[in-house]
């Protein structure tokens, strides 16, 4: 062994503590290594000790002692959250279907998840879903959140929004989906019988077709793989709704309605049966649903702009009216309306009464109430009584005599 610095063989080793130093240069080469051997101490009872700590390669915990017959291990918290996320990763994977290969991957997923401190505040299942369905989509396997969401018993978005920020994170380039990957899976489950693989096949050439035209960019694989299954059903002479659809895709059918829709829109949708299969690779591309719409919205602006303001009719006349014979004949004449409201206040006369005595009462209720006439100095005296010891009766004779004298 040489220095690589000075080219050196000339070098110390120190066991006890793994280091290799250079003596001419004094370079450390070596340090904290693994040392093979087995080396024993004698006890001061005359027994022998094992030096040094056992590492398992699997496990990678460290046995240092012996307790009532069991070992005891010194673990890192990282540690045990790895070995834990392996456990839950090799449980949903085994229930998924996933190969143990990319369940290793997965691990590796989640221990990067780990280092960038990303599992902390969040549900460890659904780091470990994302971590999942990263290496499905990685390897273009036909698995779905919907298949982790329904395991765990949790939201399908809830997975999303975990695994959306975990590829921005790790900056991991996922790759589309091809609708096509589902629809063996999917037509298994409709029950198509000896005639499934055609339906299969014409679906797939149906999916291409929405690829060209740029149907399956921003929308889920299963909404475009569900439409091209319908299509290709019913022009198979199977009949199979968007509900049927729904229950096993677990999407919405108002979707697969839009899907139809679009797809019904570009050339490719109105052609025949025949002339489609015919013309798979002659037909060009078509712009994108969200360019159309666009496009047409600026047309229909344009379009009000340049149309002169409509002529308002005088409320009197009822020129537009006197044309039309379903408004003329829903008009009343003077007679009818008569009879009308005549037959209205008989019906509600109990109606009438109560919301006159509601006015009456809404009336006096509004109108001031007079005030008493303040009376003379001395009907005030009167009425003050000072004491009940006085008698006042005796005092006004008085005054009357004082009067008359």
């Amino acid at each position: 062994m040489e220095c690589p610095h000075c080219t050196s063989t000339s070098l110390q080793t120190d066991p006890a503590q793994g280091h290799t130093v250079c003596t001419d240069c004094g370079s450390v080469l070596e340090e904290n290594t693994v040392v093979t051997e087995v080396q024993f101490t004698d006890k001061s009872g005359g027994g022998a000790a094992v030096q040094g700590q056992f590492v398992s390669a699997t496990t990678g915990h460290a046995a240092v002692s012996k307790m009532f017959g069991k070992k005891i291990y010194l673990t890192e918290s990282r540690e045990t959250t790895i070995y834990n996320a392996r456990n839950k990763i090799s449980a949903i994977g085994t229930a998924v279907g996933i190969s143990q290969k990319n369940i290793d991957l997965a691990v590796r997923w989640f221990s990067l998840a780990l280092q960038h401190g990303f599992t902390r505040g969040r549900p460890s299942e659904l780091v470990v879903a994302s971590c999942l369905y990263i290496e499905c989509r990685r390897d273009r396997t036909a698995h779905m959140l919907v298949d982790f969401a329904n395991i765990l018993c949790v939201s399908v978005f809830s997975i999303g929004s975990v695994f959306l920020k975990l590829v921005i994170l790790l900056k991991v380039q996922v790759p589309l989906i091809d609708p096509a990957f589902y629809l063996q899976r999917f037509a298994a489950r409709l029950e198509f019988g000896e005639r499934s693989k055609e339906v299969v096949d014409l679906a797939s050439d149906i999916t291409g077709r929405m690829q060209r035209d740029w149907l399956h960019v921003g929308r889920r694989p299963a909404g475009v793989c569900c439409a091209a299954l319908i299509i290709a059903a019913k022009l198979s002479g199977f009949r199979r709704t968007e509900h049927d659809l729904a229950e096993i895709v677990s999407i919405a059918p108002d979707t697969i309605r839009r899907r139809i829709a679009e797809f019904c829109n570009t050339p490719a949708g109105k052609m025949t049966p025949a002339g489609f299969r015919e013309s798979r690779g002659e037909l060009g591309e078509e712009d994108p649903p969200a360019y159309k719409k666009g496009l047409l919205a600026i047309e229909q602006k344009k379009e009000s702009r340049c149309q002169p303001a409509p002529l308002r009719l005088k409320a009197e006349t009822l020129s537009d009216t006197e044309t039309d014979d379903e408004t003329s004949a829903a008009i009343l004449s003077k007679e009818e309306a008569e009879l009308k409201t005549e037959l209205w206040m008989d019906e509600h006369e109990e109606y009438i009464a109560e919301q006159e005595t509601k006015k009456k009462i809404k009336q006096e209720e509004k109108t001031p109430k007079k005030r008493k006439r303040k009376g003379t100095q001395a009907e005030e005296e009167k009425e003050k009584k000072v004491s009940k010891k006085i008698n006042y009766k005796v005092l006004e004779n008085l005054f009357q005599k004082e009067t008359s004298v």
